[in-house]
């Protein structure tokens, strides 16, 4: 039971806090006492639960009940609910910002639920849902927030910030370092992840228009878009039907893999493996990739790029310009090879279309198969 108003009775009073909704926490604060001098129960745990999570809806249609199984001797179910009711309206003025409500800033205490606009959410204040139609100015300092949901829209998310989930059709201008972020999902919208943030998961239908900085996205998977990756993001693996248009600057990325498709990767950045049936369009600039493998397609390898090994099924039509790739082997399939790209070795039952211009193979093995050597092209060893 995550989404519940919680209170702890005692004979004489009720009790919640405005820092947590936790029973442990509302004992400790107010020093109130499990079992009196006899070592009877002296307390009881109450909570009242809006129908479907739903705190906008009035009070008198949410739940009672008692969340513990021994109770006190003086305990009556009409008496309890009749005083906790009491302090419901207050625990909601505290507690949950309605959607016609505007507020500037919260700070340190706990929000269950957000629907209306506030500018500034700081401190160490604790949100357990931002939703509905929720407007959101910042949020920063050590705050921690379980979910941004629905049609919310948050503008700046930065500082020790914890987030669990964004999601649904969530949207979320900007999300900078050191700020935590478990997983963007649903239908979100990010415009941009920057500094060094760290984000677990970018999955089903989310879209993200940027990662950059020093940030660190672990997997970018499922039908997730991604725009830019650039300047010293570091990616981890990007998987599934995941899109990513642009992977520059000095950017890290180790799996492309799955169904996965790239449009361009370039400038200086780093690639350990393309894998799967991953599609790449190019691969330009002064790029290093490890490893092309499976079955990886490439349309075109080019500028000063450098690819260590192509091997498995992988397709490849142009390997272009300046780039050098040490080694195609297996059962790769390269259609062209042109310009002053340098090959160091094509080996078992690869199969080349065309080499032409100013290339220059260092070795061609008995198996490989090459239909067309033209132009200038230097082919050192067969």
């Amino acid at each position: 039971m995550e989404n519940y108003a919680g209170f702890v009775v005692t004979r004489e009073d009720v009790f919640w806090s405005l820092k947590s909704k936790h029973y442990k926490d509302i004992i400790e604060e107010n020093n109130l006492k499990e079992t009196d001098v006899s070592n009877n129960v002296a307390l009881v745990r109450i909570a009242f639960i809006p129908p479907r999570d739903d705190f906008q809806l009035p009070v008198n249609r949410w739940t009672y009940k008692v969340d513990q199984d021994i109770l006190p001797v003086w305990y009556d179910a009409v008496t309890v609910e009749s005083r906790c009711r009491a302090k419901l309206e207050e625990w909601c003025k505290a507690k949950v910002v309605l959607p016609e409500k505007v507020i500037d800033t919260i700070k340190e205490n706990h929000i269950v639920a957000i629907y209306g606009t506030v500018n500034h959410i700081k401190g160490s204040a604790i949100v357990d849902y931002i939703g509905g139609s929720a407007r959101i100015g910042s949020i920063g300092d050590s705050v921690t927030v379980n979910h941004i949901w629905d049609s919310a829209t948050v503008s700046y998310i930065k500082g020790l910030v914890k987030v669990e989930y964004i999601g649904s059709s969530a949207k979320v201008g900007y999300i900078g370092g050191p700020a935590t972020v478990e997983s963007i999902r649903g239908s979100a919208t990010v415009d941009c992840i920057g500094d060094s943030t760290r984000v677990n998961y970018i999955a089903d239908s989310a879209t993200v228009e940027s990662i950059k900085g020093s940030a660190k996205v672990d997997s970018i998977c499922n039908s997730a878009k991604v725009y830019f990756i650039l300047e010293s993001a570091t990616v981890n693996s990007i998987r599934d039907s995941a899109k990513v248009n642009c992977i520059r600057g000095s950017a890290k990325v180790y799996f492309i893999n799955g169904s996965a498709g790239v449009k361009t990767i370039l400038d200086s950045s780093k690639v350990d493996s393309i894998e799967g049936s991953a599609k790449v369009g190019s691969i330009s600039g002064s790029t290093e990739v490890k490893s092309i493998s499976e079955s990886a397609k490439v349309d075109f390898i080019g500028s000063s790029s450098k690819v260590k090994s192509i091997s498995g099924f992988a397709i490849i039509n142009f390997i272009s310009g300046f780039a050098t790739v040490e080694s195609i082997d297996d059962s790769v399939t390269v259609y062209c090879i042109n310009g002053s790209a340098r090959v160091h070795s094509i080996r078992d039952s690869v199969r080349i279309e065309s080499i032409k211009d100013s290339v220059r193979v260092d070795y061609i093995g008995s198996s490989a198969k090459v239909y067309s050597i033209s132009g200038s092209a230097i082919v050192e060893s067969v």
